[in-house]
């Protein structure tokens, strides 16, 4: 439970209200994606070590896709792995990154999901209704400079024959959203292997009226509105599981899953609800949120990814 909340931090400051985030750190757009430094430690003609890589979006130009690397190490080894990635605001539209690293069956890095939904001063929702209206100042001042940043690095030791597998996602569009994933270590030892890329991803929120069922929303200003949510998703994944789903800013609310195989899972707490798997089940997954909010519009967001994470069921 504590890994899940703390998964979680990072999807729900983005859902709550508008939270601008001022992006001075200029190293976010300098970065390159999938850059190798090889010093010619070749075993053979196919197949080549290295000390440095780096993955980025300007190389890989991930647009509702994900990939999986795999990283094999062939000598004991320190390895410093630093990763930065940012969802950027576009009005009206949403952007999200998504990064976990395994070693096989657990994180080693906490997964991040970095989401930003933009909110505007007006919004209605019915079924068949959405009107939105009014950009808050801050987005016409610094449309570049708003978003979502996550940042973290750390050093570990690692044994030959170690293996890493690095998932990155853009379940969106939007060319705003940056990530740059590096690996350093001090010897030649890094042989890299990308095992998959494909597009079957989805990031869904009703905001967007991208789920099944009934959403009616207002919202005026940033204190004055109310929701009535009573929505439903299937998903059919083929290869592997990765799910996060945060419902927030609700009075009441409930939430069901039913995965392919198991029990139904129920979620009723107030304020906050999150469901985060990884893992290898495959099947068909159906969600459903039912709930109502005062004050605050009820927000949900849930992101899908079918593919195998490398991790024990989590």
């Amino acid at each position: 439970m504590l890994m899940k909340k703390i998964i979680s931090v990072a999807i729900i400051a983005s859902l709550i209200l508008a939270g601008f985030v001022i992006i001075t750190n200029p190293e976010i757009n300098d970065a390159k994606i999938l850059k190798t430094e090889e010093k010619g430690n070749t075993q053979s003609e196919s197949t080549s070590y290295t000390n440095h890589v780096e993955f980025n979006n300007d190389d890989l130009q991930l647009k509702e896709e994900v990939v999986q690397f795999k990283i094999t190490f062939h000598q004991n080894e320190t390895v410093d792995v630093s990763v930065k990635i940012a969802a950027m605001y576009v009005d009206e539209t949403i952007t999200c990154v998504y990064c976990l690293l395994t070693d096989g069956e657990n994180p080693i890095l906490e997964p991040k999901c970095i989401t930003f939904i933009p909110e505007r001063r007006f919004l209605l929702l019915t079924p068949k209704i959405r009107v939105s209206i009014g950009k808050l100042w801050i987005a016409k001042l610094f449309p570049d400079k708003i978003g979502q940043p996550n940042n973290d690095s750390q050093q570990f030791d690692v044994q030959a024959a170690d293996t890493w597998y690095l998932t990155l996602a853009v379940p969106t569009s939007s060319e705003k959203s940056y990530f740059s994933v590096v690996f350093h270590s001090v010897n030649d030892s890094m042989e890299i292997t990308q095992l998959t890329r494909h597009g079957n991803v989805g990031l869904s929120t009703p905001t967007f009226r991208q789920f099944s069922g009934k959403y009616y929303a207002i919202k005026v200003g940033l204190l004055v509105g109310g929701s009535f949510c009573d929505i439903f998703k299937e998903v059919i994944v083929k290869d592997g599981s990765v799910f996060h789903l945060v419902v927030a800013g609700h009075r009441k609310g409930t939430v069901s899953i039913s995965p392919p195989k198991g029990a139904k899972i129920q979620i009723d707490e107030k304020r906050i609800m999150t469901f985060i798997f990884l893992g290898n089940i495959s099947g068909t997954w159906k969600f459903s949120v039912k709930g109502w909010s005062i004050f605050y519009r009820m927000a949900v967001l849930l992101l899908y990814i079918d593919i195998d994470p490398h991790v024990k069921n989590i």
